[in-house]
């Protein structure tokens, strides 16, 4: 339930650095119209180095975890050496039905539940460190409509 909102907060948090960054970036190269002196380009440089800590962390850390071996505990290791169906149910999915007017343009949207089945995936994962084999699963929804 909370990994999509955690995948979500994961790529905002490293957006906003990336963005940050960047923006740092254009100010000491005066891309604002300003010019720096001296001790505040080097300030600029150390936050700059500051963030790009910041950044590599946050790769290595958040994104590092979903690819960390559970017998080595090597981070980005895993490699995906297959996936397969492993089941299939019927189930309600709620979908989002635009209402349109005569010239083609979306004036409202409203949701409603159509037939569709929930196809659950086993992914299998090979370690390049050490040879160890893991798996995970998970579930998509999808309508057969």
């Amino acid at each position: 339930m909370f990994s999509d909102f955690f995948r979500k907060l994961r790529l905002a948090v490293t957006i906003f650095v990336i963005f940050f960054i960047v923006a740092l970036f254009a100010i000491i190269f005066g891309y604002d119209g300003t010019k720096l002196n001296f001790i505040e380009t080097l300030e600029m440089i150390a936050i700059i180095f500051i963030m790009l800590m910041v950044l590599y962390v946050i790769v290595y850390y958040w994104y590092g975890k979903d690819y960390k071996c559970p017998a080595c505990n090597k981070r980005f290791c895993l490699k995906k050496e297959g996936k397969e169906v492993a089941g299939r149910e019927s189930v309600s999915v709620l979908v989002k039905a635009n209402t349109r007017n005569r010239d083609g343009e979306v004036i409202g949207t409203q949701e409603q539940y159509i037939p569709g089945e929930r196809v659950t995936y086993k992914i299998t994962y090979i370690c390049r460190k050490c040879g160890a084999r893991c798996h995970s699963a998970y579930s998509k929804d999808v309508s057969k409509v």
